[in-house]
């Protein structure tokens, strides 16, 4: 059975730049370091489409960067559900690039 406590840090990961903190202080924890590695993608994910959209700002960036967030956001969500109910669930796309880091 996953403790509280680790429901809690996993459920960091999935919060911006707070996923730093799963990934430094619960290395021997699996359920946290998988959740902290999909976290990780999912906000690599989000600034670099953002980034790239802003480059290329145009008269379409700003819904695609708008749209990214969103899509972090529901991703955000559901990875957070997941911690709260104890679940290693992948996430779609995130999940197989977040298996292929090595910690």
């Amino acid at each position: 059975m996953i403790s509280k406590n680790s429901k809690a840090w996993a459920a960091l990961s999935y919060i911006g730049a707070l996923v730093i903190f799963p990934l430094i202080t619960k290395q021997d924890d699996n359920f946290v370091l998988f959740h902290a590695k999909q976290g990780i993608v999912l906000v690599f994910f989000g600034i670099g489409f953002s980034v790239i959209a802003n480059i290329s700002f145009e008269v379409g960036a700003l819904p695609i960067t708008i749209g990214v967030w969103v899509v972090s956001l529901i991703f955000s969500i559901i990875g957070i559900a997941n911690c709260v109910r104890g679940k290693e669930t992948k996430l779609p796309i995130i999940g197989n690039l977040a298996n292929k880091i090595q910690l």
